[in-house]
């Protein structure tokens, strides 16, 4: 189960939250006000970054460049006076030189050579020199769309010049760009949803077309998986269509799970990773529907699952997920928040157990973080005895004895005895970054972003390398990410749930022996052994 703890975001008083947008490869979030304290000519109403660079677009069109740290240059790269209002722009990316599986190819080349294969070593050198050669004569373009008001849609190429690629009967209400097949949807005011196919200079040709009821000029659609769209009409269902066989359905609240009868979707957002529908409501609360495993014969509306409801403090106007982490931001007349998705947490040990209850909601010593303080307790039969706190902006904590260990950025454990840093232990670059860790005993096992399994013995002063790295990625098909771990108490077993590479859980529970290097699993929809040497 998850819970959602949701942080106000800083922003003057009685500001407006126009607009947010999150960077797709950044962990950037541009947001969008309208404040009292500054007086503009004109608000903003579209923001929209660049697919790879640090580049933001917004307002009377207009490209800023952003640095690492996502400040913004004052400057714009380019600026364009379009003339009717700007209601949303999207951006196109250029030509991808490396494409995923080119990628794939070279990091399997690389552990070869690292394991000592001669032959892959040179075919990783040969890919390298001409993977470098074909990134240097590429040149990343500029291509936006721009919706406005008057129902235009405008392409701005890298050049600066624009033209008027397509004409709404309606104002433009959303645009959305369709990557993998080079198509654009538009939405308009009156609720008209149309895909169109564009060509490598901007033109574009309708394929098809429908229309959704609900309240005119209240309308947001977004990717809810590979050709299939989400619409979010201000009305009492969220409407979900099937572009591939042009099939419709729809998803709807349940009073049973906290809804009110009457309440409507005003707004909506998707996160791929995860499979997750977050949609806004009008009692201020966000529904969510996660995608699950059905039967190749169940209707389309049963593989998503309606979760509890989320109360807020704000009125919600839009949403977005980020795209790479499990973080929802929401604006509306009130301002702005986050809500950061943690997993509801439990912990076991010899004589006791503790579970979390809720968000806001507490062995001889705990610890309890909200993602800034770790504050450590020592428990006894009777009373629970306060240790300290100390700052730690970790997610990610286990505990052995009177040891803690966090990650904080850039993401190494660390072991912290009553807030004192007693070790780092780095990760590798090719090992990524911690996501998920457990100890059990003496032992304690990580889990990184790459698919590795680490594990390290806790008996000495220091924490020692228990084993070697494990890549389970190549062993697994279509792996995404770690979802729990735990290791016994020996430190030669590990076992572990994970995600696949489009968001799902699998089905199978997965049992890793350091000690003889073999992963085995157990199919829990089939009821099945599986060994994998």
């Amino acid at each position: 189960m998850a819970l959602y703890f949701d942080c106000s975001l800083e922003s003057p008083p009685g500001s407006v939250v126009k607009c947010v947008a999150w960077h797709e490869k950044h962990a950037a979030l541009a947001v969008c006000v309208k404040t009292p304290l500054l007086h503009r000519s004109v608000s903003p109403t579209a923001a929209s970054w660049h697919p790879t660079r640090k580049l933001l677009a917004k307002g009377v069109f207009a490209v800023w460049k952003a640095d690492a740290r996502g400040r913004v240059q004052h400057n714009p790269l380019c600026r364009h006076d379009l003339g009717p209002a700007i209601v949303d722009c999207v951006a196109k990316p250029g030509p991808d030189a490396a494409n995923s599986q080119h990628t794939k190819h070279l990091e399997h080349l690389a552990r070869a050579a690292v394991s000592g294969d001669e032959s892959a070593l040179d075919m990783f050198a040969d890919l390298s020199k001409s993977r470098i050669r074909l990134n240097t004569s590429w040149k990343e373009g500029l291509f936006f769309y721009v919706g406005t008001a008057n129902g235009s849609v405008i392409y701005i190429d890298e050049k600066g010049s624009k033209k008027e690629c397509l004409k709404l009967d309606s104002p433009v209400q959303q645009l959305l760009h369709g990557r993998e097949k080079e198509f654009l949807i538009a939405i308009s005011s009156d609720l008209q949803v149309v895909k169109f196919r564009v060509t490598t200079d901007g033109q574009t040709e309708e394929i098809e077309s429908v229309k959704f009821s609900g309240q005119e000029g209240k309308a947001q659609i977004t990717w809810a998986g590979k050709d299939l769209l989400s619409v979010a009409t201000s009305d009492q269902s969220l409407r979900m269509w099937d572009l591939k066989n042009g099939d419709n359905f729809a998803l709807l609240l349940d009073s049973a799970l906290g809804f009110e009868k009457g309440e409507c979707i005003n707004t909506v957002s998707f996160m791929s990773n995860k499979g997750i529908i977050a949609a806004g409501t009008s009692s201020n609360k966000i529904a969510m529907w996660t995608s699950i495993n059905v039967e190749k014969e169940a209707e389309p509306e049963d593989k998503w699952k309606l979760q509890a409801a989320i109360s807020i403090d704000i009125p919600c106007t839009v949403v977005k997920w980020c795209p790479t982490h499990p973080v929802l931001a929401i604006g509306g007349e009130e301002g702005g928040m986050i809500l950061t998705e943690q997993k509801m947490k439990w912990c076991l040990s010899t004589t006791m157990v503790a579970v979390q209850s809720g968000p806001r909601s507490v062995a001889e010593h705990i610890a309890v973080w909200n993602g800034k303080q770790v504050s450590m307790y020592e428990v006894s039969s009777a009373v629970g005895n306060y240790m300290g706190s100390f700052d730690c902006e970790s997610s990610i904590n286990a505990l052995h004895d009177q040891s803690l260990f966090s990650i904080e950025q850039p993401k190494d454990p660390k072991d912290h005895p009553k807030g004192t840093v007693k070790q780092l232990i780095p990760m590798q670059e090719n090992e990524g970054s911690v996501e998920i860790m457990a100890v059990n005993g003496n032992f304690v096992v990580f889990g990184t972003s790459t698919g590795c399994i680490k594990i390290y013995d806790l008996t000495r002063r220091e924490a020692k390398a228990h084993s070697n790295t494990k890549h389970v990625k190549d062993l697994i098909k279509d792996f995404g990410s770690f979802n729990q771990m735990s290791c016994n108490c020996n430190g030669n077993k590990v076992a572990f749930i994970c995600n696949r590479d489009n968001g799902i859980p699998d089905s199978r529970v997965f049992v890793y022996d350091c000690e003889v290097d073999k992963l085995e699993s157990f199919d829990l929809a089939t009821g099945t052994n599986e060994t994998d040497d």
